[in-house]
């Protein structure tokens, strides 16, 4: 994996964990494809998780090492189903599905997580993709999180709120109540029907009165008061007694002993839920939604019914680099791709009639001005009567997720051209082989070998991105495939080193396999005083390009006068699917002593590193 433009604190810890205590084995052997998907995520600043193999290993970012909290960092490298089990009734069939070849996506999806030590609910907006290996194959699953936990609760808290502020209570009278010094116990509450009664000691008040979210700023409070031993006063949410939100001004005094030692602390609280209700209405909603907007990863923009901006997020400007003036009215279609204008325009067109805007475009990002695929979704804001007021709408960078999309599209596609070319060739065999076989086992012997030449190839093949395939690799592949009564001390061979056209590799190597075996049944490698020796050079014609020369001569062998006119399939293979398949020119002599064949083969123009010395 290379090294990110930034210090991005998981990538050092991936490069440094013992994965080889892992399903995964040592990082250097890890797939090309794995690594490639490592490095993205690595690098991309929304939470993105890797699960890889049968065992759904965790490799994360991080984004979404926030995600993890104490989970981390003992999930880098564990089974997602070891680190996730409170959430495996929900992800167990998801994963399933993907990997299958399904994709998944969930909006606001509710989960109950253990998040530092205890269950709490969280929201998130959740992708799930299949990851291809190497060869193709499904091996894992690539999952994006974006956590939309403040977004959902802003968003259902407005509507609680109307609700309160329909049904509100209003107390009659004080609420009173007494603390131990140090706030650990409280020793008796009044609740006037406002909060419940304390008539017995209670050491669970926080959790019984205060919600979690606020119960930081309350322990803070306290702790000043003790600290300085002074007046607690604080404006604070409270569990109403019917488990409903309250609002209250508490104030706590603290009683002295005679050594000037804090004794208990009494305190008085107002119900001010309606007050504090209505200055929410007014003031804490437009402060809710701004810390909302600027806190998402989107770009967030709003505009009239015709399409012209009338305001921005700060994230928009940072990322096209142009400050918010520039963007408002029609300037926003300046961030655009020049390609995508019909598209958007018409996409505009569509929306006044569907009620959704939804479509990817290129928005040019700064510092480079470089195009990248951003998702846009917008919805109108309706009226009472139905009127669309004006459009609010999020931009979300989806670059890395939809080049890895077209990548395996690539991929796909290209397995299964070769998948088909393959086919066809193992067809072919069946119908030479069956020619040419005498009875049934013999079919089934010669097929079978055949087969396993065309096999190892397709390993060659299936590594050529990594590994490229030389002429000397694919000989010595077929030479130790021959086994041990090859008399491999009788072969050489000699030549400069050859990169091998893809196009040209399984013809050739089911050739050079044909002339392997009939050497081991009937030629050099069969008679004691036979040897095979296999040389190569490189040459050019007019125009540039190059041509590789194979010379495959046997001698010390006695021919027979039959096997000069018998024509076999590899004979065929040579004489007439070289040329036909790879432009070669092909020789082919059975002598007296032995086999004389030249192979010919077109290669690329010269490029640099493709042919070497």
């Amino acid at each position: 994996m290379s090294p990110g433009a930034a210090d991005h604190r998981m990538r050092g810890l991936v490069q440094r964990h013992d994965w080889r205590a892992t399903p995964l084995g040592p990082l250097p052997g890890w797939q090309a494809s794995l690594k490639a998907v490592t490095d993205l995520i690595l690098d991309n600043p929304l939470p993105m998780i890797v699960l890889w193999g049968d065992d759904l290993t965790q490799i994360y970012n991080d984004g979404y090492r926030v995600i993890m909290g104490d989970k981390h960092p003992q999930g880098l490298g564990q089974a997602t189903r070891a680190c996730w089990p409170e959430v495996w009734d929900f992800a167990g069939p998801i994963y399933e599905a993907v990997l299958a070849g399904a994709s998944r996506s969930y909006e606001h999806q509710n989960l109950l997580l253990r998040r530092n030590g205890e269950m709490r609910e969280a929201w998130f907006d959740l992708t799930y993709s299949p990851l291809r290996d190497d060869g193709g194959r499904i091996a894992g699953v690539l999952v994006t999180v974006v956590e939309v936990t403040a977004q959902h609760r802003a968003e259902t808290g407005l509507s609680d709120s109307e609700a309160r502020l329909r049904a509100l209570i209003t107390a009659s009278a004080e609420i009173t109540y007494r603390m131990s010094p140090d706030w650990t116990e409280m020793w008796s509450l009044e609740g006037k029907g406002f909060i419940p009664d304390a008539t017995a000691t209670k050491t669970s008040w926080l959790d019984e009165y205060i919600f979690a979210e606020d119960q930081a700023q309350v322990g803070g409070a306290i702790d000043a008061a003790i600290r300085d031993k002074a007046v607690f006063e604080l404006e604070h949410r409270v569990r109403r007694l019917d488990g409903s939100v309250g609002w209250t001004l508490s104030r706590a005094v603290p009683i002295l002993d005679a050594r000037g030692e804090i004794a208990e602390w009494f305190g008085a609280a107002s119900d001010i839920t309606a007050r504090k209700e209505t200055q929410i209405r007014l003031e804490e909603i437009e402060l809710r939604q701004r810390v909302l907007i600027e806190g998402m990863p989107q770009l967030v923009w709003r505009s009239d019914v015709d399409g012209d901006w009338l305001w921005v997020s700060p994230q928009w400007e940072a990322y096209t680099g142009r400050p918010a003036e520039e963007l408002l009215g029609r300037g926003w279609t300046a961030s655009l791709h020049p390609g995508d204008h019909a598209r958007v325009a018409a996409a505009w067109k569509r929306a006044q009639s569907d009620g959704l805007l939804d479509i990817a475009v290129r928005i040019r990002h700064a510092p480079d001005d470089d195009a990248r695929w951003c998702q846009t979704r917008a919805l109108p804001v309706n009226a009472p009567d139905g009127t669309v007021l004006e459009w609010v709408g999020t931009s979300t960078d989806i670059h890395e997720l939809r080049t890895l999309q077209d990548a395996q599209a690539v991929m796909v596609a290209e397995l299964q051209h070769r998948t088909r070319n393959l086919i066809t060739v193992v067809a072919s065999l069946a119908r030479q082989t069956a020619r040419t076989a005498p009875e049934p086992q013999a079919f089934a012997d010669a097929f079978g070998q055949r087969l396993q030449a065309l096999s190892r190839v397709q390993g060659l093949l299936a590594r050529s991105d990594i590994e490229p395939i030389t002429l000397r690799k694919l000989l010595t592949l077929e030479f130790d495939a021959l086994g041990p009564k090859a008399a491999q001390s009788r072969i050489g061979m000699s030549g400069p080193r050859v990169k091998l056209r893809r196009t040209s590799v399984q013809t050739l190597a089911l050739a050079l396999h044909e002339l392997a075996t009939n050497a081991l049944k009937h030629g050099a490698l069969a008679q004691e005083e036979g040897r095979l020796r296999v040389s190569w050079t490189l040459g050019a014609e007019g125009g540039g390009d190059r041509r590789l020369r194979i010379e495959w001569a046997e001698t010390g062998v006695t021919v027979d006068g039959a096997a000069k006119t018998r024509v076999g399939y590899g004979r065929e293979l040579i004489e007439r699917a070289l040329p036909y398949s790879s432009g070669a020119r092909t020789t082919f002599d059975l002598r007296e002593d032995g086999l004389l064949c030249l192979l010919e083969l077109p290669l690329h123009k010269r490029k640099h590193g493709e042919v070497a010395g």
